[in-house]
């Protein structure tokens, strides 16, 4: 048999017992060097074209009928070659080309290995004769990231030619990998509760974040071509046998999306934002393909977005988080918008002050939205599913929010004056379309990153938001009283009728309006920034009314003068 023939070029034999136990030991997680004995024996023949024979060798055999080849099984192979020797050398040259990216050879030498090994898999008997291990699979899928991390470390290249040719090479040859990849995933049929199923999802998921194509000249057809296919193979790992989505299966997809959306919030760089919008862009096709199935575990993943705190502190990063969140929620069917804005409104109630700050954040655009008495327009989830879902699901956090009663220490008034400034004020109704991703020269603008996120427009209950916000002037927390004025301010300058006329019932019939008593108070306040907040606020309500009696605040009017 040729395979055979070729396997011996391999020189297993020069593989000592003891430096394959100790990696079968170790789970694939721990590699020695290279015995001697092999060292000297790799020096006489090219690693790379004898990997490359074994390939060519092993379809051949693979493809020929069985009234020629035999049985083709591992019960047969298992007594004609050291499966696990060739295991552990396949494992050690892609933990090595893990380890050096950066080098052609090594870099190489991983892909072969690895496309070697899932050829293995598609050989009868796999599991029987434990060809296919978890840990190893896993190691072999970090192929996958090669593209990233040579633009990551672009300064180690010569210049921005030679990045290019080297990612596109990379590129070409990953095609292959992918192919021969996806066959195995076919093969396997991978189950949730499958041991490192999470990670392998998770692997996949990566390459969807599209930071590669940011600076450089990259093939993009042949990117397309390897993106299409990993897409492909999530869908395999998601649907069961059947071809029907697993809803736990879409939830660990959603779960590896959060810590990268999390990660590419908090880097503002350019790079992050197209990645961010690669992902939010695959999230929301996720929603759309999977429908019901997707739901549930897509508004877990909006509740963890406002719940994980990395960052959190820093008005620029609360402010990305609000506006990926606000453009994710815009993709959710009314009934579940409604539901997720209910939440929001208990999670401005909570005890730690960056949940209740995202929160009011979050809230405040919502006050662009059309009022509730008017029809939005019928969303396709619906119209796949039927009815929308009754409550939003049960995810850890939902059911951990409790009211603030407990006291915060403030953040910093340097923050809050950050917060002021980089409060964004773009408008929420955009286009449909997602953007294109273009050269690098050309910068993206957290307006395009925005229409990524905009769908279709929603409505919202504008009074219940502006009494939260109001609520929030009173907060332990000096960084969300003087948000909450400002933002109180803003409502007063809005021009959207039910803006107003929720103002209108907040403040309520009286002679004096709730908000001049309450913008009157905190303009004694002892934070400096709540002081000038509450001012800007007084200065506006004077303005519009300056009728008002100013004795029935119990404040001489001179003082109210000297406020502004």
């Amino acid at each position: 048999m040729e395979f055979l023939h070729k396997l011996q070029n391999l020189q297993l034999d020069s593989l000592s017992e003891e430096w394959v136990e100790a990696i079968f030991n170790s789970e694939f997680l721990e590699f020695g060097d290279l015995p001697p004995e092999f060292e000297s024996a790799l020096e006489a023949f090219e690693i790379h074209s004898v990997l490359i024979e074994i390939m060519l060798s092993l379809d051949s055999w693979l493809n020929e009928e069985p009234s020629i080849s035999g049985e083709k099984s591992w019960a047969i192979l298992s007594h004609q070659t050291h499966h696990q020797k060739l295991l552990c050398i396949l494992a050690y040259f892609i933990d090595y080309g893990n380890k050096n990216v950066l080098i052609k050879e090594h870099r190489d030498n991983a892909l072969l290995a690895s496309r070697l090994y899932y050829k293995l898999l598609s050989i009868p008997g796999y599991k029987a004769y434990h060809i296919y291990h978890s840990q190893l699979f896993v190691h072999s899928l970090a192929c996958l990231s090669f593209p990233k991390a040579m633009c990551d470390n672009e300064d180690n290249y010569f210049n921005a030619r030679e990045l290019t040719y080297e990612v596109n090479a990379t590129i070409k040859e990953l095609k292959y990998y992918v192919s021969d990849l996806k066959k195995v995933i076919q093969s396997l049929q991978l189950k949730v509760h499958d041991m490192n199923f999470e990670e392998i999802l998770s692997n996949l998921v990566d390459i969807t974040g599209g930071a590669i194509v940011v600076r450089l000249n990259i093939d993009r057809a042949e990117l397309a071509k390897v993106s299409g296919c990993i897409n492909e193979m999530i869908d395999l790992l998601i649907c069961d046998s059947n071809g029907l989505p697993s809803p736990e299966a879409i939830q660990l997809v959603f779960k590896c999306l959060l810590p990268k959306l999390v990660a590419a919030s908090i880097d503002s760089r350019n790079a992050n934002n197209i990645v961010r919008a690669s992902y939010v862009t695959y999230s929301g096709l996720l929603l759309g393909k999977y429908g019901r199935a997707a739901l549930s575990s897509y508004i877990i993943l909006l509740q963890h977005l406002c719940y994980t705190l990395d960052g959190l502190e820093r008005a620029e990063i609360r402010t990305t988080r609000m506006s990926l969140v606000v453009g994710l929620m815009s993709l959710l069917p009314k009934k579940s918008y409604k539901d997720t804005i209910k939440w929001l409104l208990k999670l401005s109630t909570t005890a730690k002050v960056s949940h209740r700050q995202i929160a009011l954040e979050i809230l405040s655009k919502l006050l662009t939205n059309e009022p509730e008495e008017l029809k939005s327009r019928d969303m396709p989830i619906e119209k796949q599913n039927g009815q929308e879902s009754e409550s939003p699901p049960s995810s850890g956090v939902h059911d951990t929010l409790t009211h603030d009663n407990v006291q915060e220490s403030d953040v910093t008034e340097e923050d809050q004056t950050a917060s002021n400034d980089n409060d964004s004020t773009e408008d929420e109704n955009g286009q449909d379309l997602p953007i294109e991703i273009r050269n690098a020269e050309q910068e993206l603008t957290e307006e395009e990153i925005a229409n990524v996120l905009r769908k279709r427009a929603h409505t919202a209950p504008h009074a219940e938001i502006v009494r939260a916000v109001y609520e929030r002037v009173n907060d332990a927390s000096s960084a969300l009283r003087m948000r909450a004025l400002a933002i109180l301010t803003e409502c007063l300058e809005s021009t959207h009728a039910p803006l107003q006329e929720a103002i209108k019932e907040l403040n309520g019939t009286g002679e004096v309006s709730r908000l001049l008593v309450v913008a009157a108070r905190c303009a004694c306040d002892e934070r400096a920034v709540v002081r000038r907040a509450a001012a800007v606020l007084v200065q506006r309500l004077l303005a519009a009314a300056p009728q008002t009696p100013p004795n029935d605040l119990a404040v001489p009017s001179h003082q109210l003068h000297a406020i502004i």
